[in-house]
């Protein structure tokens, strides 16, 4: 079963049974903006760069799709398995990002996967 914490907090790993200070070494989505801006855009002609994408860019010919259930770069570097769920976790808001970033650029991340992510079929499983 796959789950993305999306919450400034971050307390999922913790609820399924991951020690908080292990979970807080686990790389997070919002760290990875830039790679996952740049895989979900592709080629698409639209989109002229990574940079100009933004959490509500939908996806457009030549975007890649996500499938919960597949290989790609974004599942490898940011998705960890806690007590049989796939999680993804957006990551925590961090004194650094004060006066320069805000939470919901980290959040953006989560938003772009959904936009880009393709159901399910009813074969499909959503387990690992």
């Amino acid at each position: 079963m796959p789950a993305l914490d999306a919450d400034i907090n971050r307390h999922l790993a913790a609820a399924l049974g991951e020690d908080a200070d292990e979970a807080a070494l686990q790389p997070t989505l919002g760290e990875h903006l830039d790679q996952i801006k740049e895989y979900l855009r592709g080629d698409n002609p639209r989109t002229s760069s990574a940079a100009a994408m933004v959490k509500t860019t939908p996806p457009g010919r030549g975007s890649r799709l996500l499938r919960v259930t597949e290989d790609n770069p974004i599942w490898r570097r940011c998705v960890r398995t806690v007590d049989e769920v796939r999680l993804a976790a957006t990551g925590g808001f961090a004194e650094s990002d004060l006066g320069v970033s805000c939470y919901h650029s980290k959040v953006g991340a989560v938003e772009l996967i959904l936009n880009h992510l393709v159901e399910p079929t009813t074969s499909t499983s959503w387990s690992t």
